[in-house]
């Protein structure tokens, strides 16, 4: 039963008991358009109500029915600077309870916590505390925010991202020496480098370490340019000991290692040190896997004694060009096919002297590490071949991709063991998609693998029109169990599939077919028995 009253001057008559809380807010920004309340106890049993703060106090007009322990009051379309809200609740005392400005999008824009305890009396207004609302146009230091101390709503006013991680990310007050701050979020609306924003968040220390926890944002500004500091402060001598600023903020730093892919993970080797360098990070590094790299960015703290934590903002190494891959095969019709480049330095491509395959055009792309091959026709019964030579003049180095292309009525083999997107293509007649299926998770992209999770995800092989799988195989950089289907047809028993460290070393293959599809199901139930894929291969030929 909702809380429904009647105002006498200062008193109010409610049925079922209770009473109201009135808090007088001032200094409220044109950007909120409504008004939460969030008990740490009592229930709010009543409808919430708004009031301008030039009103008579005659009458509560119902505005948004409470709920749970908090309401939130819509004052959209009659917002002033200066605001009364009156929340009903129990006849109780409230020990604490937080106040947040939302804006049109239900984005904390400011929030305040209070642990002072509050008796709510049957029938009474209990006037609240003044709350003045700080000028979000000023700069608020975060050396001055964490001083509220552990477990405190913050806000931060105008603060620089200055890195992105793939669970959060660093605001500074002034990104070539201020005090830098790491938001940790899973959410994936996170703002980007070179925002400037407003950050509303409990302050938490986490392993000896500051950061705001669910972290609620407003880009105040995009694309504004900033310069990190003139140096990182070098941890690689200190690397197994190092533990961070006195204050508890993140610094800017660097290191020097070997670096490793691990499934979805960077991780980067320092010294003889057994605790290692880890990388959050959205960006794709796999490229530098096995490589001796420089690292720097913003340190978040360390994991026990497993995991020093980085945002990086870049990573270095000497230069070098490397092929994932060196061969494929096409069908005889013409088309284009791409293979991707390793590197961090400047290379070209074009076609070797003496190739049988008609090659029609070959372009790169330094920025993306891939090349592109047009080739005509082959409309002969014997295979031909192309290569493709890849050159760093810097490095005096050259590697070669050979393509094979079939003659007609000959089959093609394609392979994949780097991958952009859940769903695509191995070449221009053979796709590839994931599914979600029975699990809770959607597939997705990390460190070029397919992740399939647990209980049900699947991924399907399919040829284009006109052509026939013979044989399709499958690798994983997790051990699992799978099951595969042909056209959709009837489910195979679950068998394990090995870890494939190297993609292609360990794969299961389904051949001595002729299939339109072939399905690969994670029958794993655990997420340590995950369907990572990290190669497909698939063999078929013209119908």
């Amino acid at each position: 039963m909702f809380m429904v009253g009647t105002v006498s001057g200062s008193n109010i008559s409610f049925t079922p008991a209770g009473g109201v809380i009135k808090f007088n807010v001032t200094g409220i920004p044109t950007s909120a358009k409504g008004f939460k309340f969030i008990s740490d106890d009592a229930l709010i049993s009543g409808k919430a109500a708004i009031m301008d703060a030039s009103a008579a106090e005659k009458s509560l007009t119902v505005l948004k029915t409470g709920g749970s322990k908090n309401v939130t009051i819509d004052f959209s379309s009659s917002y002033a600077s200066n605001m009364t809200f009156y929340i009903p609740v129990q006849d109780t005392t409230i020990t604490g309870f937080s106040i947040n400005l939302l804006d049109a999008s239900n984005n904390v824009i400011y929030a305040l916590h209070s642990a002072k305890a509050l008796q709510i009396t049957a029938n009474k207004i209990l006037v609240a505390p003044a709350i003045a609302v700080p000028d979000m146009s000023s700069t608020t230091s975060l050396s001055t925010a964490i001083g509220v101390g552990d477990g405190k709503l913050i806000n931060v006013y105008n603060e620089y991202v200055v890195a992105v991680g793939k669970a959060g990310y660093i605001i500074s007050d002034k990104p070539s020496s201020g005090t830098n701050l790491y938001c940790y979020t899973t959410s994936t609306s996170k703002p980007a480098v070179g925002d400037i924003v407003n950050v509303t968040g409990t302050l938490s220390n986490y392993n000896g370490f500051y950061e705001i926890k669910s972290p609620s944002h407003i880009v105040v500004s995009s694309g504004n340019t900033f310069s990190y500091p003139t140096s990182a402060t070098d941890i690689t001598s200190t690397f197994g000991t190092y533990s961070g600023l006195t204050n508890l903020t993140s610094e800017y730093i660097k290191f020097t290692g070997s670096f490793t892919v691990s499934g979805s993970y960077y991780n980067i080797t320092v010294g003889t040190n057994t605790i290692k360098g880890s990388l959050s990070t959205a960006n794709d590094y796999s490229m530098y896997d096995g490589k001796t790299v420089t690292v720097t960015g913003y340190y978040i703290g360390k994991t026990s004694t497993t995991y020093q934590n980085l945002v990086p903002t870049s990573i270095s190494a000497a230069p070098f060009l490397d092929l994932p891959a060196t061969s494929s095969s096409v069908a005889p019709a013409a088309g284009t096919f791409t293979f991707n480049v390793n590197s961090n330095t400047t290379w070209t491509a074009a076609a070797a002297t003496g190739n049988t395959m008609g090659i029609t055009n070959v372009s790169y792309d330094n920025a993306a590490g891939t090349v592109t091959v047009t080739y005509s026709a082959n409309t002969t019964s014997t295979a031909k071949t192309g290569v493709i030579n890849v050159t760093a003049s810097g490095l005096g180095k050259t590697l070669s991709y050979t393509i094979t292309q079939a003659g007609v009525g000959g089959s093609v083999t394609t392979t994949l063991s780097s991958f952009s997107a859940v769903s695509g293509n191995l070449d221009s007649n053979v796709s590839y998609a994931s599914y979600k299926g029975g699990s809770s998770t959607n597939p997705a992209i990390y460190s070029n693998i397919i992740r399939l999770y647990q209980n049900g995800s699947y991924i399907t092989i399919t040829a284009a029109s006109g052509y026939k799988l013979s044989s399709v195989s499958i690798g994983s950089a997790m051990a699992t169990l799978i099951s595969y289907k042909i056209d959709n047809g009837t489910e195979t028993a679950s068998e394990t599939l090995a870890v494939s460290a190297t993609p292609g070393a360990v794969i299961k293959t389904v051949s001595g077919i002729s299939a339109s599809s072939v399905t690969f199901i994670c029958k794993g139930t655990t997420s340590s028995a995950r369907l990572y894929v990290n190669y497909l291969s698939a063999t078929y030929a013209a119908e």
